[in-house]
Order: structure tokens, then C-alpha cells, then sequence
């Protein structure tokens, strides 16, 4: 990246270099228009940390309507769409991988949640929602996919999930928006709201000009929501993952792993075993690891898997999911002001759906027939009523 040094004008400007700003500049710069990208390059970035789980299907109970379901259906087509124009670049390997999920009943109460879930799934599929393949599997199935795992436990397999390395993907996807043209620029952004209901840019106290901004900040949005009078909240919510090392050990090819009770376990290339993680709102924009927060992932995990006992400790990656008010994300143009489209709050949710939410976002930035319908995430919308569904990734 390099700092502010710009005399000219933008189409759109985009704030944030996540996985929703970068997807939201790849799509802007698609359809022809000049586009900035601008990243504070704060540490605690959700999508550099987050597990990295692609699922249509949450675990919580109910789905709150019909059109969220629908939304995060469609997330793993969308990351077909975004892998292939990685791969006209030359960018195939990205560590996405579609592995599918088992998930197990890890406590004697979550074993009759299996069956509910699957009957929420067969559903799903009957609505059209593609989640393939659905089987109920036993101990001796589970083990041969995770040998490391207790052999008392049973679970339900969804073919359709993937899972992928959120720094990877984050990274090639602003690289090919740069490629095709997008200007990436470094500094922190601040928006002031003018009489006219524009608002004013400045990237590191330099002034910016762009015709529509689009606000992708994670979890440092609220000071910039407020700013443009926006009602909907964002708070961070810290997540501690730890990365194992298994020697020796096929896990590239491992179905993901999730509970009910929010533990989570990913196989990636090369012996890397992914396993978390904690939900702490209450760390606010604290992003350092704690002993506390690694001795619970790691006694969930072990009491869950004592056979990754053995496995190496490579490092734990901590991250600020942007939680919203109500659990869901916040995507549209607010009532205060003329050229602002928010893409934010996405919480649990963000490698899942961060690359349609931006896409959404730049469609509506440039005033496109919408992809995906999400007018009900609106910013001035009523709380959705409705409990969020838990996503399988905690990212």
C-alpha cells in the first residue's frame, strides 16, 4: 500500500481492506469506475483471524426469514464466481477447498439437536437451499476422517461446506482489484457529515474525494456510524484461535468439524489443524492473546479430541468480529446521508458472506440491478426480532 498522495476524484472510495471492502472494490472497478481502497491496516482484523468455515446452513434454531436463509445460501456459489476470476489471474491456490462438515453431538443433550438439524436441513433442500449430501455417521466414520477425535461421539454430515484461509483470500482478492485497476491506499479515514447531507473524506487528515463512499470498517465502524447519523450500533467481539501442527498427518482433505457448543476443528494442507475459539465482548478492542482465552479453546479441544494432545502449537490468531446489534449484518445506503452505502456487522458471519456483501455493496454504490437481494439488512431498519442463527464459523 502506499500513503495518501492523491489530487484527484474517485467514483467510489472504499474504507476497509477486509474481506467486504476488498470484494466491494473488486466489483466497483469491474464495472469500469475509478476506485480507491483504503485500509487502516489496524491490527485485529476479522478476516485475517477467522476460521475460515463457508456454510448455507447455521446450527442456532430458528432462521429469521426466508430471505436470510436465502442470503447465506448463496455464499458458496458466490465463492465459485470469485474463484474463477482469481483463476484467469493465475491465482488458483487460495486455500479454499470445499470438504464438507461434520456436525457432532459432543454432549449427551446435543445428540437429539442431530436430528433436528437434520430435518432444518432437509428443508433447506427441499427450498432449493444446496447443502447436498446430509447423512447421519457414527463413531467409526468420524474416526476415520479424525482419528485424533473420542471414539464415543456421532454427528451428521453436510456435504456442501467449505472451508478457506481468510488472509489468503483477502489478500488475492485486493490484489486482483488492484490488477484490474483499483487505487490502494493506506491510512485511517474519517467521514464528517456536511449541511447537505454529503459527507466529507479524509485518508490520514489528507482530503479525499469520491463521488460515493462505501463504509466496510469492521469493527471500528461505530465512531464513523455515528458520524453520519446512523442508529444501527457495531461493537467488536474478540475471538482467540489457536493453530496446531500435526507431523506427519493428511488433514488437507478433512471435513470440517463443529459443535453445539461453538467449538470448531479445520483441516488445512501440511498437518495445519485449526480449532477455536472464544467469543469475548467484553475484551472491546483489546487484540492481545491471553492465557485465559488459549486454555479454553485448547481444553475444549482436547476434552473433545485428546488425540490432538500431540499436535505442535504454531500460533494463535486473535480477531474483532463486528458484531450488530441485532446479529446481522448492516448493508445499504443510510436516510442521513446522500453518497454513503455501510457494509458492516456481519459478526459470525464474515468469510462466509464478506465477498457477496461487498458485492452488494458496490452495486448499490453504483446504482446496479442487485445480484442479491438484502434490503431487509438495511441500516435503518428495526432490530431483525428474531435470535441470529449461530453461524458454524466463529470468525
Amino acid at each position: 500500500m502506499r500513503t495518501v498522495q492523491d489530487d484527484g476524484t474517485y467514483d467510489v472510495a472504499v474504507l476497509g481492506g477486509g474481506i467486504v471492502g476488498v470484494s466491494a472494490a473488486l466489483r466497483c472497478v469491474q464495472a469500469g469506475v475509478k476506485v480507491a481502497l483504503i485500509d487502516a491496516g489496524l491490527e485485529g482484523k476479522a478476516s485475517a483471524a477467522g476460521a475460515g468455515i463457508v456454510s448455507p446452513v447455521g446450527l442456532g434454531g430458528n432462521e429469521a426469514s426466508r430471505e436470510w436463509s436465502q442470503l447465506v445460501a448463496s455464499a458458496i456459489s458466490h465463492y465459485g464466481r470469485i474463484l474463477g476470476l482469481l483463476g484467469e489471474a493465475g491465482m488458483s491456490d487460495v486455500g479454499f477447498g470445499k470438504v464438507g462438515e461434520i456436525v457432532v453431538a459432543t454432549r449427551a443433550q446435543d445428540v437429539p439437536r442431530l436430528d433436528e438439524l437434520h430435518d432444518r436441513v432437509k428443508l433447506f433442500a427441499k427450498a432449493g437451499i444446496p447443502v447436498g449430501e446430509v447423512k447421519r455417521v457414527g463413531a467409526g466414520e468420524l474416526g476415520r476422517a479424525w482419528p485424533e477425535f473420542r471414539r464415543d461421539l456421532e454427528g451428521l454430515y453436510i456435504e456442501n461446506i467449505a472451508r478457506m484461509d481468510g488472509r489468503r483470500m483477502c489478500a488475492a482478492i485486493c490484489k486482483l482489484a488492484e490488477l484490474n485497476g483499483a487505487t490502494i491506499l493506506s491510512g485511517r479515514a474519517d467521514i464528517r457529515l456536511n449541511d447537505n447531507h454529503s459527507i466529507s473524506l479524509t485518508v490520514a487528515g489528507a482530503p479525499i474525494k469520491a463521488d460515493t463512499v462505501v463504509l466496510a470498517t469492521g469493527a471500528w465502524s461505530q465512531p464513523l456510524l455515528e458520524q453520519i447519523g446512523v442508529a444501527m450500533s457495531v461493537e467488536p467481539v474478540r475471538g482467540q484461535i489457536v493453530h496446531l501442527q500435526l507431523a506427519d498427518r493428511a488433514t488437507g482433505r478433512r471435513p470440517v468439524i463443529n459443535t453445539f457448543e461453538g467449538h470448531y476443528f479445520l483441516g488445512f494442507p501440511d498437518g495445519r489443524v485449526v480449532v477455536g475459539g472464544t467469543h469475548e465482548p467484553e475484551a472491546g478492542f483489546k487484540v492481545g492473546i491471553t492465557a485465559g482465552g488459549v486454555h479454553s479453546v485448547l481444553d475444549k479441544t482436547l476434552r473433545i479430541a485428546p488425540g490432538l494432545a500431540a499436535g505442535s502449537l504454531l500460533e494463535t490468531r486473535v480477531g474483532l468480529r463486528p458484531r450488530s446489534r441485532d446479529g446481522y449484518p448492516i448493508v445499504g445506503r443510510p436516510r442521513s446521508t446522500t453518497n454513503v452505502v455501510i457494509a458492516t456487522g456481519l459478526g459470525a458471519w464474515g468469510l462466509t458472506l464478506g465477498p457477496m456483501i461487498g458485492e452488494i455493496a458496490a452495486e448499490q454504490a453504483l446504482e446496479l440491478s442487485p445480484t442479491y437481494e438484502a434490503g431487509f439488512l438495511g441500516p435503518d431498519r428495526q432490530d431483525i426480532t428474531e435470535p441470529a442463527v449461530l453461524s458454524p464459523n466463529i470468525n
